[in-house]
């Protein structure tokens, strides 16, 4: 990988690092392991559709693995 490669995944990974709602989700996967959406929801007070669209987010780098 060239060292402009680094810089533009780094930047992207940074990119969507740049959520605290995104550290929120990351934080809870972490203590609780691999975890149904509704659990996310219940523990973080928001909306299916946004936590789905933030773990596509996630997803994307890959940062998580959904099922």
């Amino acid at each position: 990988m060239t060292h402009e490669e680094l810089i533009d995944q780094a930047a992207r990974l940074f990119k969507v690092l740049g959520s605290s709602l995104r550290i929120h989700i990351l934080f809870y996967l972490r203590k609780h392991g691999e975890s149904p959406v509704s659990a996310i929801v219940g523990h973080l007070g928001v909306s299916q559709p946004v936590i789905s669209k933030q773990l596509g987010i996630l997803k994307k780098p890959p940062i998580v693995k959904l099922n």
